[in-house]
């Protein structure tokens, strides 16, 4: 046995080495050995299933607003977020006045119709927030009754494409909201020189935050991404005193805040059929036929190859090239504003209850350009390589039952979503598949 096995582990190194190079020379030096077959793999057990929750503070941006997708349903992110004083021991000097208070968060991006407006509302926080703690889509914070747009309700027109013009100066695309002014004259303008705002230990004890939620929407309405580290992401205070007029103080947001997405899903009522069956009944007896995927906390799909190691009888095989292919299952042509994730990824558990995850060997050792994931739009595919992978379940270094799970890349900053076509998909060609080029090495 030895003198056998040896032999053979030496030339799967070199196959892959050469998988590194994946396409330049599949299989290698073994071609001159043995012929190289190829198997496509369709038989996956596949269903979507909801994520519980997801962590969304520490992001670099937060998803707002409110969506009605026709696929995936309802998805309605409230944002809530720390500001901080920018200087201590403010003081706004004698007869200080506030002429304006304005709220405004830069955009990151967007999802959804941006033609449907919002209706906003923003409160303040009734509980704390802090910085050592992790905050998630399921997180509930108290907050105080009173909504505090000035002139409510506020009509937001998500335009992240469009610059602002703030006291004649050109900024980027952002929420402008203003604020009551009597509120925070109260709240601020009227503690001048006070120990509230004496440093930003005193001031997060005395002012928690802010929670802006989207009371109603428009048609199907839309989500926003925001920019929760600009620099233009405050509270500024319009004001004079009896010295000076047209003066600024702000309260910032900065890497010291904390602030995360609070996100519901609705329990997919909205869903389209099949997904409500596979997440919230729990029937799995068509799952194989599409494939969900989305962002923000919501559909990861579990996954396994059962057949596998069957599929090869028992053979010692090399592996050139396993390759995993995901085709989207919507109508294309024309603007679509339910947009697909532009990369996806996956993990695997030791099994469906486990709470630890494990990247899969071909992303841990040879890296995230083999791996793939990305879209590819010249083809409409996902696609994954999983060489490692499949050898190692062939070498039984991986048990086949694992599950793996499909998730999107950067899932806690977007909203972006997909329908793919599953392994029983109708559409044999661009159906769900594994893809395996190997030789026998027997």
């Amino acid at each position: 046995m030895k003198t056998r096995f040896f032999p053979w582990l030496g030339l799967l190194l070199v196959l892959l080495t050469a998988c590194k190079e994946e396409g330049k020379n599949v299989g290698g030096s073994l071609q001159q050995y043995d012929a190289v077959y190829a198997d496509t793999l369709d038989d996956i057990q596949v269903y979507a299933i909801a994520e519980d929750s997801m962590r969304t503070s520490k992001m670099s941006a937060e998803v707002f607003g409110w969506v009605e997708d026709p696929v995936f349903g309802t998805v309605r992110a409230d944002l809530l977020i720390q500001f901080r004083l920018s200087a201590n021991a403010v003081d706004f000097g004698a007869g200080a006045g506030l002429d304006s208070v304005v709220l405004s968060l830069p955009y990151a991006g967007f999802f959804g119709d941006t033609a449907n407006r919002l209706t906003v509302g923003v409160y303040e926080l009734d509980e704390a927030m802090h910085k050592d703690s992790l905050y998630y889509t399921t997180t509930q914070l108290a907050t105080q009754s009173q909504n505090l747009v000035e002139n409510a309700p506020c009509l937001l027109e998500v335009r992240p494409k469009t610059n602002a013009v703030v006291t004649g100066e050109v900024q980027s695309p952002q929420v402008r909201i203003p604020l009551q002014k009597t509120y925070f004259t109260q709240k601020v303008i009227d503690k001048s020189g006070s120990e509230e705002l004496f440093d930003n230990v005193h001031f997060l004890q005395y002012f928690k935050g802010l929670m802006l939620k989207v009371e109603q929407k428009e048609n199907a309405g839309c989500l926003a991404y925001i920019d929760v580290l600009n620099t233009l992401a405050t509270v500024t205070f319009y004001y004079h005193n009896n010295d000076h007029d047209s003066l600024t103080f702000q309260l910032v947001s900065n890497d010291s805040s904390v602030y995360y997405a609070r996100i519901s899903h609705g329990d997919y009522a909205g869903a389209e059929a099949d997904l409500r069956k596979q997440v919230v009944d729990k029937n799995r007896t068509d799952a194989g036929k599409s494939v969900y995927v989305q962002a923000s906390g919501g559909i990861k799909t579990q996954f396994r190859f059962p057949t596998l190691k069957s599929r090869f009888g028992g053979r010692r095989i090399a592996v050139h090239k396993a390759e995993l292919l995901l085709s989207p299952d919507e109508v294309t042509g024309g603007y679509n504003p339910y947009f697909h994730p532009t990369a996806l990824t996956m993990y695997y558990k030791q099994d469906s209850a486990s709470t630890k995850s494990y990247f899969l060997p071909d992303y841990l050792n040879i890296g995230t350009d083999y791996f793939g994931g990305t879209y590819r739009s010249e083809d409409s595919l996902y696609r994954f390589l999983l060489t490692e992978y499949v050898q190692y379940v062939l070498m039984d270094k991986l048990d086949v039952s694992y599950p793996i799970y499909l998730t999107v890349n950067g899932a806690a900053t977007q909203a972006t979503r997909v329908k793919l076509k599953g392994p029983a998909h109708a559409d044999r060609p661009r159906r769900m598949r594994l893809i395996v080029t190997y030789s026998n090495i027997d």
